[in-house]
C-alpha cells in the first residue's frame, strides 16, 4: 500500500504534488510520519504538510491551495458540507489509577472537580483521607487535548496538577503511587500496577473508542475537494488502509469504525 502511486508516477512526466493542511491541535504526528513513508516509497510523489489554524486551513481547501484538510472535533462544524469527509483516527483521554484504588468509574463532573481542585482527597470516593495526586500528560498530546475540551472546557486546572511528558510516563508514575490519578492517551499498561477507569460506566477499550461510545473520545477527520485528482484520492484511501494502522498505534490513536461516523 505504501507504493500505492507507483503506476501513476511511472507515467507522470513531473512530480505529483499533494498538499495537506493539518489543523489538529498540536499537529498529527501519525499522518506526518505516514506522509514521509509514502514519499520514500513513491519517489515521484511530493506529499507535503503545513500546520494551519482551522479557519485558514478551511479557506485553503476552499481556494484549492491544499488538497486535504485534517481537523478534529468539534471544529468539523466549520467545514462546509460540500467537502467529502470521513474520520481517520480517534483520540481518547484515558484515566488511570493504581490497581489498589477501589474506584472503578467516575463521571465527567467528578473528574472536573478533581482536576480543578474542588476535590482534594480520595475520601468522597474511597473513604480514604489521603490526598489526590493529579498527573496530566503534556499539553496538546492526544489524551490531554481531549480531556481539556471534553472535561475542563473553560475551567482551569488546579495548580497542584503535575505535568508529565508522555503516556508511558503517566503509566509508570501512577503505578508507583497508590494515591495518583493520571490523564493520558491509550497506552500499554501490561506489567504495571495501574488500571483504567470507566467514565460514566464505559471503559476505554479500543473497540469503545473506535465506535465513539467511550465518552472522552474525539475523532479526527480528513476532508477533500469533491472533484479531487486521482493522486489525492489515492492518498485519501491510504489513510483508511492497514498500512496506516501502525502509525496510529505508535502515536496512541485508534482507527475509527468509519461506517458509524459521518460528516459532523
Amino acid at each position: 500500500m505504501l507504493g500505492l502511486l507507483l503506476c501513476m508516477l511511472a507515467a507522470a512526466a513531473e512530480p505529483i504534488r499533494v498538499s495537506i493542511a493539518d489543523a489538529i491541535p498540536g499537529g498529527d504526528p501519525a499522518v506526518r510520519e505516514f506522509a514521509l513513508a509514502l514519499n520514500r516509497a513513491n519517489p515521484g510523489l511530493e506529499l507535503s504538510i503545513q500546520r494551519l489554524p482551522v479557519a485558514e486551513a478551511v479557506a485553503a481547501l476552499k481556494e484549492g491551495r491544499v488538497d486535504l484538510l485534517l481537523v478534529q472535533q468539534p471544529e468539523t462544524s466549520l467545514v462546509p458540507a460540500e467537502f467529502p469527509g470521513s474520520p481517520y483516527a480517534a483520540a481518547a483521554a484515558v484515566l488511570l489509577v493504581h490497581r489498589s484504588n477501589p474506584v472503578k468509574t467516575l463521571s465527567v463532573e467528578q473528574l472536573r472537580n478533581i482536576y480543578r481542585g474542588a476535590e482534594q482527597s480520595w475520601e468522597p470516593f474511597t473513604q480514604s483521607p489521603f490526598q489526590i495526586h493529579r498527573y496530566l500528560e503534556a499539553a496538546d498530546t492526544p489524551g490531554e487535548a481531549v480531556f481539556r475540551r471534553r472535561v475542563m472546557g473553560e475551567v482551569p486546572y488546579t495548580e497542584s496538577v503535575f505535568r508529565l511528558g508522555s503516556a508511558p510516563e503517566c503509566v509508570t508514575l501512577t503505578g508507583n503511587n497508590p494515591n495518583a490519578i493520571s490523564v493520558s492517551a491509550l497506552a500499554d499498561t501490561a506489567g504495571h500496577q495501574v488500571k483504567p477507569l470507566a467514565i460514566d460506566g464505559v471503559l476505554p477499550l479500543r473497540d469503545h473508542i473506535a465506535a465513539g461510545s467511550y465518552p472522552l473520545t474525539e475523532f479526527r477527520f480528513r476532508y477533500r475537494q469533491s472533484d479531487a485528482a486521482e493522486a489525492v484520492l489515492a492518498v485519501d484511501r491510504a489513510l483508511d488502509s492497514g498500512a496506516f494502522l501502525p502509525f496510529l498505534i505508535r502515536h496512541e490513536l485508534v482507527a475509527p469504525l468509519r461506517e458509524e461516523k459521518s460528516h459532523e
